[in-house]
């Protein structure tokens, strides 16, 4: 994982790479290689795993309580931006890539209901919590912030295969070793591709660690796990999977959010890198923990 992120950061500091291939390669990621995984694997997957509401608890139950932490600790002018920052995972380039490369294909059914719903739900409580700053919410304003978060292209693919998947069932299309050569090769694309895309966004400040990054990667899939394991009792294969969508650094699209609402981005830019290039630490250390309180696999 380090390896990959820094030969893209690398490549970008060093101007190794095309100015057009830096610009085509983020898209050409993002909007087509992991969609197309996530669709291929929604359109056929068991969908009594996807579809599985105790996923969906133990995820976002944790969240919920979080969100109401946070609105309590935050003042109006920044209660948005700080939830948005605290729980909006990076299921892109880090979530997905990490878990098939920790568990493999096999996992897949139970990260998809998450990312289904991660950016909807987390947009969508965004919006509410900023309209309520300005004392103009109302149900279109929540609505527009749906129909916002439903144009990104991972909820159109997932939706898509889903809508398939319930009409078609067509089974498995691709032979195990072809899915994984699949998986294997958007995995090492996505990161590299990260750390292509770190260079430029917000200036760090390494010598002062914000809250949300600590909530972001420690809090939150802590939180995930006590819920997973010992209020749901999850099998311990579904709790890491649930884990380390929660332990993923912060999503780059929460950046892209606030530049089209002409918002500063500074502070969001830096807890980005600084999540993303901790989460190599602490994802690590997730993975040893989960594999010695739960046993490997």
């Amino acid at each position: 994982m380090l390896v990959l992120v820094v030969i893209g950061w690398l490549s970008n500091r060093a101007d190794l790479l095309a100015a057009l291939l830096k610009r085509v390669l983020p898209s050409l990621v993002g909007k087509v290689l992991i969609p197309s995984l996530l669709f291929y694997n929604m359109l056929t997957a068991n969908l009594q795993l996807v579809l599985n509401p105790w996923l969906l608890v133990a995820y976002f139950l944790p969240a919920l309580v979080l969100v109401l932490l946070l609105c309590a600790a935050s003042t109006s002018t920044d209660r948005a931006e700080r939830v948005l920052c605290s729980l909006y995972s990076n299921t892109l380039y880090v979530g997905v890539p990490v878990i098939v490369y920790v568990q493999g294909e096999q996992a897949i059914p139970y990260v998809l209901s998450i990312i289904l719903v991660n950016t909807l739900v987390v947009f969508s409580t965004y919006t509410v919590l900023e309209h309520l700053q300005n004392r103009q919410f109302n149900v279109i304003g929540l609505l527009s912030g749906v129909l916002i978060s439903c144009r990104n292209p991972i909820v159109i693919s997932l939706l898509l295969g889903l809508l398939l998947n319930l009409l078609l069932s067509p089974g498995q299309l691709l032979s195990v070793s072809a899915k994984q050569n699949w998986g294997c090769a958007v995995f090492i694309l996505a990161l590299f591709t990260l750390g292509l895309s770190m260079q430029g966004i917000g200036s760090t400040k390494w010598l002062k660690l914000p809250a949300a990054l600590w909530v972001k990667l420690l809090l939150f899939p802590l939180a995930v796990w006590v819920t997973s394991d010992y209020l749901l009792g999850l099998q311990s294969h579904i709790t890491s999977v649930l884990v380390l969508l929660a332990a993923s650094p912060l999503g780059v699209n929460a950046y892209f959010l606030l530049v089209s609402q002409g918002k500063d981005t500074s502070a969001v830019g830096s807890l980005i890198i600084q999540s993303s290039v901790l989460s190599i630490a602490s994802i690590s250390v997730w993975v040893l923990l989960l594999n010695l309180l739960n046993g490997p696999g």
